[in-house]
Formats: structure tokens, C-alpha cells, sequence
């Protein structure tokens, strides 16, 4: 679900342009043909928040964790973690594809960069792929991210930082990490999710609603033994949730299971 990140340099991966193909011309073409970088996780049970403290090495170079998680449903206490971070400094990073910014808005409880899959949600109909970016602008790139910092082969030396400050990191995903992987979604997949979102808070409360009432129905039946989702009383996941989401909801259920056992059989998943 969650995992702190040590390992090679963060930002020297992925989001590093690193990984530029062959093409392009001046001084992108010239700064390389190809690079492999390799990062490593380490995953903790995030419950405890704790146990991220415990798991940041020297080498840990981001924390990243869920909202919601998704199958399991643990509700992230994103102000807790993100101090945990900053303590360490690291940023962190938070996947909101399960909560959606209806339910909840990470950066104003401590993230530091937000990622959603708009497939779920956001867009709601299952009609494109794409995913978001969100960066606070909060977080202090020091050294410890040499590609963020120093100098930019692919663009004459410029270091992210001190051109664009607080705006380094989304510039450098924008120009480096857009130019070389190519991930530049349409114009009509765009439209698409922008008329996705502007129904996002009447769908996202009747799937709410709707899933709440199927794990009511759940817990009162006598042939379930247990039932697992954030919304309902008997969830250990209530003390985070009034910290992480809006009106303290849990889970969003269109994509997401709700859990349930019977006694003797295997565990079952129910979709609305």
C-alpha cells in the first residue's frame, strides 16, 4: 500500500528525464541516448504511522502512501506521515485516486505532491485513461535531489530550482518527464474528464450512500462474520478518517471493494 523509497537518487528515475530515447536535437539530443536508474522500496503497514519513521533510511529519498488503499482500505493519516517526512526531509507523495479531492484534498493535511488515476473518479464513465499531477510547491529541494538542483544536461545547464523555485519539480515533470515518455493526453480525452469532473460531487455522494447501506446490511446479517469498510462505526480506520477526508467518509466505492467474510468460506467483495 505505502512505501518509503531508498534506494538511488529520487528524481534520477523516472521523473528524472534520465530515461531521454534517441531524438531531439541540440542540447537534449547531446545530454543522453539512454540512462537506467533503479529505485528500491521498503513497505511499511502504514496504521502506525511509526512505522514509517522507522523504516527512513539515509538513503530514503520520498515517502509515498494511499488515502484509501485499495484493496485493503487502511485510511492514511496524511498529516501524522507527512510531519514524519518533513522531520526526515523528504517530501511526500499521496495517491488520491480512491478519495478524490471531493472527500479529500492531501496538500492542505501535509502533502507535498499528489498523484490521482482521473480514470476512477474523476472521470467517472470509463471512457479514458489519463492520470494528475498535483505539486504543492511547498517543498524545499535541496541537494539530496541533484536532478532537481544542479545542473540539466537536456537543458543547458539550468538548475530547475533556482529558475523555476517553487515550481521546479512540476516544470521538470512537465519539460523533461512529458518531452521523453510522450504521456500527453488529447484534447477530447481531456473534455471527457473535465465533464467527468463537474459531476463529481453528486456521483461520488450517492456512491457514498449507496455503499454504506450495502455494509449496514452486511454487518447485520447473520451468515457475515466481518465486514471491512472506513465509514462504518465498528472500522479501526475511524480515528484517522476525521484527519484525512471530508465529513470523515472512507472508502469510494464504484471501483473499490467492500469486504465482507462468511464464517467457514472464503472472503467476498462487493462492488455497487
Amino acid at each position: 500500500m505505502v512505501g518509503a523509497a531508498p534506494g538511488g537518487e529520487f528524481g534520477e528515475g523516472l521523473l528524472d528525464g534520465c530515461y531521454a530515447l534517441v531524438g531531439g536535437r541540440g542540447a537534449q539530443a547531446r545530454a543522453r541516448l539512454l540512462c537506467l536508474a533503479t529505485a528500491f522500496c521498503d513497505y511499511v503497514e502504514p496504521d502506525d504511522p511509526e512505522n514509517f519513521r522507522k523504516a527512513i533510511t539515509s538513503k530514503t529519498r520520498a515517502v509515498y502512501g494511499e488515502t484509501i488503499a485499495n484493496p485493503r482500505m487502511n485510511v492514511l493519516d496524511i498529516a501524522a506521515v507527512a510531519k514524519i517526512a518533513h522531520d526526515a526531509g523528504v517530501p511526500l507523495i499521496v495517491d488520491n485516486t480512491m478519495a478524490s479531492p471531493y472527500l479529500c484534498r492531501p496538500i492542505e493535511h501535509g502533502a507535498d505532491i499528489v498523484v490521482h488515476s482521473a480514470t476512477k473518479f474523476l472521470g467517472g464513465h470509463g471512457t479514458s485513461i489519463g492520470g494528475i499531477i498535483v505539486d504543492s510547491g511547498k517543498f524545499a529541494w535541496t541537494d539530496k535531489y541533484p536532478a532537481i538542483t544542479q545542473p540539466s544536461p537536456g537543458y543547458h545547464g539550468i538548475k530547475f530550482s533556482e529558475v523555476f523555485g517553487p515550481l521546479a519539480y512540476i516544470i521538470k515533470v512537465r519539460v523533461e518527464g512529458l518531452r521523453d515518455f510522450g504521456p500527453c493526453i488529447s484534447p477530447f480525452n481531456s473534455f471527457l474528464f473535465i465533464q467527468g469532473i463537474e459531476t463529481l460531487g453528486m456521483r461520488m455522494d450517492r456512491h457514498l450512500a449507496n455503499t454504506l447501506a450495502v455494509a449496514e446490511w452486511l454487518e447485520r446479517n447473520p451468515l457475515v462474520t466481518w465486514v471491512k469498510y472506513p465509514s462504518l462505526k465498528s472500522s479501526r480506520a475511524r480515528p484517522a478518517r476525521p484527519r484525512s477526508g471530508r465529513s470523515g467518509h472512507g472508502l469510494t466505492p464504484r471501483r473499490s471493494p467492500l469486504w465482507s467474510g462468511t464464517s467457514g468460506g472464503c472472503p467476498r467483495t462487493c462492488e455497487s
